[in-house]
């Protein structure tokens, strides 16, 4: 097999993993879609894609996503008639190989919970499930607007500094590479960042991703630790949920299955389940 390592798809490559992918999709009913961007990286310029050939045919994708330094997350598929010949596995092996120098102290590979051939693959690799992410999906015909207080403005140029200081405090994360993020933010199309104000202070960060034509998926969402359990997060949800309608037909989010706070807040919002997603765990350190 010819592996192709690349930190971003050229446009035939991009071609070659869909055709791929709804190859698989029709086959096993995949739900999940892979993310063919490298924009919401740690660090963009590292190789997140690796693509295997044979016979100059694309026949097994292996994708990584990096929201942080410590962790890679891993997904992908192969095509039915080249299963169970190594394939997927020697992607694997090509990208922890890349990744070894760099600071990740662990990898985690997503499947679909009805997905039965990425199931069994991870069972007899990597069976410890560190975690389970519902994706919650809420359509524009099933939300009534509510009026609420504070106000949502989108993150400019303008409030950028007061935006990078927000999300370091809430995700405690290092304040000049928050700034270089919402630098970064600013200039990718579909991406839209909000900040929610409280009587003139910022308390809460949401953002959103346009990964369809007419779908926003919701990420990033946190309020100022002292401003919690106040009902602000609701609040927010429900000015973003109006703002974000004006433009699309439906809105996702991914939520981790033990966060039972947030999920009864996203289901009294109208939002229902529709995916599980399983993270097995490889620690790298």
């Amino acid at each position: 097999m010819t592996i192709v390592a690349t930190e971003q798809l050229s446009t035939s490559q991009q071609r070659e993993v869909e055709v791929l992918e709804e190859v698989v999709r029709d086959e096993e009913g995949q739900q999940n879609r892979l993310f063919l961007s490298n924009r919401l990286n740690w660090d963009p310029l590292i190789p997140c894609f690796f693509l295997g050939y044979h016979s100059r045919r694309l026949v097994s994708v292996l994708s990584a996503f990096f929201p942080t330094a410590e962790e890679v997350e891993f997904s992908g598929f192969t095509h039915p008639e080249y299963r169970n010949r190594g394939f997927f596995s020697l992607l694997v092996k090509r990208a922890l190989a890349q990744y070894a120098t760099l600071p990740f102290s662990r990898a985690l590979f997503t499947a679909e919970a009805t997905v039965a051939s990425g199931q069994a693959y991870l069972a007899s690799r990597y069976p410890v499930i560190e975690r389970s992410e519902y994706l919650m999906s809420l359509e524009r015909a099933d939300h009534t607007p509510v009026a609420q207080p504070g106000t949502l403005k989108a993150v400019t140029r303008l409030n950028g500094e007061e935006a990078a200081l927000l999300m370091s405090r809430i995700f405690f994360s290092d304040l000049q590479r928050s700034r270089e993020r919402v630098s970064l933010m600013l200039l990718e199309q579909g991406r839209k960042v909000f900040l929610y104000y409280r009587r003139g202070l910022a308390i809460g960060v949401l953002n959103a991703q346009r990964n369809a034509p007419d779908t926003y998926m919701i990420y990033g969402v946190g309020i100022a630790e002292q401003h919690r359990s106040q009902g602000h997060g609701r609040a927010m949800m429900h000015l973003a949920l109006t703002e974000l309608f004006n433009e699309a037909a439906t809105l996702t989010l991914e939520v981790e299955s033990t966060n039972t706070h947030a999920i009864t807040l996203y289901t009294s919002l109208g939002f229902r389940p529709v995916m599980q997603m399983d993270y097995h765990r490889l620690s790298l350190r």
